[in-house]
């Protein structure tokens, strides 16, 4: 790993070089292949893999979710609570009165 910043910094060093010309071509060459040469050198050291496929030995994550047959306690109540019921009987009611109003008018006159 020393000798890839070694050659990494030097690299950089060589970019940043303003005074560099066409004539010193050879000098960012040799960085590159110093680099070059410092990555491919470099090993895993024993350092998995990293994949997205799980090991065939892992076990699925236990969750913290309750089980389908748990019920939460306070559980808070939730929905409309309007009775409906009442809301159509009064419209029943209000309709009822109407019609006998109308046909009451009608007779009267």
């Amino acid at each position: 790993m020393a000798t890839f910043r070694t050659a990494l910094a030097n690299a950089q060093a060589v970019m940043d070089d303003a005074t560099l010309s066409e004539e010193d071509q050879a000098t960012v060459d040799a960085a590159v292949a110093a680099l070059n040469d410092a990555m491919n050198g470099l090993t895993a050291g024993g350092a998995p893999e990293t994949t997205d496929k799980p090991e065939a030995s892992q076990k699925p994550e236990t969750t913290d979710k309750p089980q389908a047959t748990e019920k939460p306690e306070n559980v808070p109540q939730t929905g409309d609570e309007a009775m409906i019921q009442i809301w159509v009987a009064l419209a029943l009611v209000s309709t009822a009165a109407l019609a006998l109003a109308v046909t009451k008018k009608k007779h009267n006159v």
